[in-house]
């Protein structure tokens, strides 16, 4: 519970320092499925259809990296040992549009509205 903790106090100060930056998602994604497969020994595929070789974004890189991570790890820790995770970003008009698709336990449609809420777990997971 103190890592927790300790994590939730360095994400506050680093929220209220952080300044946006350009930066590639591209490589932000890559970096992250590049530390999460070995991690997991997750079979995760990576596909950035339509993108092309350069792709700039203002914002910030650290929180986005966490909500890859958090994605990645999670459909690698709910799946099956040895299926895919498929890990996509597209391009739609000015939006990118990034998907994860797996084979795990899925989340059980009463705690769908609940997904985004900070400490929330599905009914279905132990622990």
């Amino acid at each position: 519970i103190k890592g927790i903790v300790r994590n939730m106090r360095t994400a506050s100060r680093h929220d209220e320092k952080q300044e946006k930056t350009r930066f590639d998602p591209l490589d932000t994604l890559r970096n992250t499925v590049g530390l999460v497969t070995p991690t997991y020994s997750a079979h995760i595929t990576f596909d950035s259809k339509g993108l092309g070789t350069a792709a700039s974004i203002e914002g910030y890189a650290s929180q986005l990296g966490q909500v890859f991570t958090n994605l990645l790890v999670n459909a690698s820790k709910y799946s099956s040992p040895g299926t895919p995770v498929e890990f996509r970003v597209e391009a739609r008009e000015h939006l990118a549009l990034f998907t994860v698709r797996d084979r795990g336990i899925g989340i059980p449609e009463a705690d769908l509205r609940q997904i985004f809420q900070a400490f929330h777990r599905g009914r279905n997971v132990e622990g």
